[in-house]
């Protein structure tokens, strides 16, 4: 089964280096690695990268964004990648990331048994190296209505659920956006939200709940698993990060969820619960960023 690889990037050569090392390091490769960039990337850079990819009989693809088309974004860069992608699976990964040596394979073995399965439209990985979910964040998730009702999901009030200590295999309704795989055909007819553009948009939180309404799901595959190195370069400030985190959650509430009594109140528990995360784990600014862009008109 044949695949595509996007890898969005902004200003992180030094961080997309060991990405795409790692990507070729693969017991299964892309037959295309697109690089859909939202600055410029130095052209020895490029060659470099290219020659790479040449050497393990895959090409790399690099597309630098005209701002004067196309906005600057993360969600506009995946969009984009639908359109250049040749293949029907497309795979997407943040470009600060190591992937683990058969990461691919065991995803790609997942869509090949699945193929009769209609209402499929991703498989997903782990990042290992992302803390498990102790016993006392799923009491405190369930309390402030943080919970779904499976290990991966977005709740009836738009927030996403997801637990790295899953050990196998599970259907789902929510994958992490930059350790995932959809059907082109499908991302055709979802593309990712927009919102406000940047880095931090829960584009991939809204992309799941809007799949889940309208009744498809994911896998969940804890054997295809890769690290995250949280780059500096290029990441958008802490407050204004999670400014932009609470003004798109109020987008996903208001534009797919119920807006009943209940539905407002639970609402509101889920953001006073997910603040108070912030707060317990002395992410001061975050919790600020948070609250400030749940009061902003």
């Amino acid at each position: 089964m044949q695949f595509s690889l996007v890898i969005p990037t902004y200003k992180r050569p030094d961080a997309l280096l060991p990405t795409v090392e790692s990507v070729l390091c693969n017991t299964l490769l892309p037959q295309e690695i697109l690089i859909i960039d939202d600055d410029e990337l130095d052209v020895v850079f490029i060659t470099k990268l290219e020659a790479m990819a040449k050497q393990k009989d895959t090409k790399i693809n690099y597309f630098k964004k005209d701002h004067n088309k196309i906005r600057r974004g993360l969600s506009e860069s995946k969009n984009l990648a639908v359109t250049l992608a040749t293949n029907e699976i497309i795979f997407y990964l943040d470009d600060d990331v190591v992937l683990d040596t058969e990461y691919f394979e065991s995803a790609i073995a997942v869509w090949k048994s699945s193929e009769t399965e209609h209402k499929l439209i991703g498989v997903g990985g782990r990042i290992s190296n992302n803390r498990k979910t102790s016993n006392f964040e799923k009491y405190y998730r369930a309390l402030f209505g943080l919970s779904g009702e499976c290990s991966w999901d977005v709740n009836t009030v738009g927030f996403q659920v997801w637990d790295e200590g899953v050990k196998s295999t599970q259907k789902s309704y929510y994958l992490h956006g930059g350790v995932s795989s959809y059907k082109k055909e499908l991302l055709l007819e979802y593309p990712f939200a927009t919102f406000s553009g940047g880095r931090t948009g829960l584009e991939d939180v809204e992309h799941c709940l809007r799949a889940k309404l309208a009744g498809y799901y994911f896998y969940y595959v804890p054997s295809s698993h890769l690290t995250h190195h949280p780059a500096s370069a290029g990441r958008e400030a802490v407050y204004a990060a999670a400014k932009k985190e609470s003004i798109n959650r109020r987008a996903i509430w208001r534009n797919h969820c119920s807006h009943t009594f209940i539905s407002r109140a639970n609402f509101v528990r889920a953001n006073i619960g997910w603040v108070g995360k912030k707060i317990l784990s002395l992410q001061f600014i975050s919790a600020t960023g948070l609250i400030v862009g749940l009061l902003t008109p």
